[in-house]
């Protein structure tokens, strides 16, 4: 079993009298793609990256120690271009010194993502499809060690779904440690080596695709009893 790279220990988050996040205990190993991030401090609890700990860390100081993020809701740079746009993620993340190497990694990334041929386009002007994989490319231009992707397929048909998972399995054999808030049960069955259920803000299941569709706690809280037995005939069949 690979070593652990997140540490999220007793860990709660509450707006008011709502429980976002209750007393979450969890540990991401390195490699894994799993189906849960930190814009807003922890109420409690204490989160580690390699041993170290970031539970008070600013978002700079993040993405500077490899741990890189994209946001449900996209908002590009409207009057830059795509290319500026990936580029500014690489300055951010603090892994190239100067504009000409933020430029070039830039360049690789949109490669990587496909989006080349609208470089010098306006990121407002891509549909929401392609300003997804602008945020994508912005991260991956930190040269993160672990990506945390938030809803990433929220408004995509079904097509671009499949584009998009095709991409992040392309990310993970980079050796990127992934980690996703998802609620697509078409992308957590079919992407996710291990998933997490939260429920009123508490871990109530953890394991294998498989063995999530058979926990009755999250057949009750999210899936139904069609849900999962459709989900099981067709594993049979598969």
């Amino acid at each position: 079993m690979s070593a652990s790279i997140l540490e999220l220990e007793n860990v709660s988050k509450h707006f008011g009298g709502i429980r976002a996040v209750s007393s979450v205990s969890v540990d991401l190993r390195e490699g894994e793609i799993v189906v849960i991030t930190g814009v807003h401090p922890a109420s409690a609890g204490r989160i580690r990256f390699l041993g170290a700990d970031v539970t008070r860390q600013r978002p700079f100081q993040a993405a500077r120690r490899g741990l890189a993020r994209t946001f449900q809701i996209v908002q590009p740079f409207p009057r830059m271009s795509v290319l500026e746009n990936v580029a500014a993620g690489a300055l951010f993340g603090g892994a190239h010194a100067s504009v000409s190497d933020a430029m070039e990694a830039a360049r690789e990334q949109l490669d990587f993502t496909g989006l080349t041929a609208f470089a010098d386009r306006a990121a407002s002007a891509l549909t929401l499809a392609g300003r997804k994989r602008v945020e994508l490319a912005k991260s991956l231009a930190m040269k993160p060690k672990i990506l945390m992707l938030d809803e990433v397929n929220a408004g995509l048909n079904s097509s671009e779904i499949d584009g998009a998972l095709t991409l992040i399995r392309r990310v993970s054999e980079r050796g990127v440690t992934i980690l996703i808030i998802e609620h697509l049960m078409k992308v957590v069955l079919s992407l996710a080596q291990r998933v997490l259920v939260l429920h009123h803000g508490e871990l109530i299941a953890e394991g294998k695709p498989s063995d999530i569709v058979d926990d009755p706690r999250v057949i009750e809280a999210y899936l139904g009893e069609k849900f999962a037995r459709r989900f099981k005939e067709t594993a049979s069949h598969g």
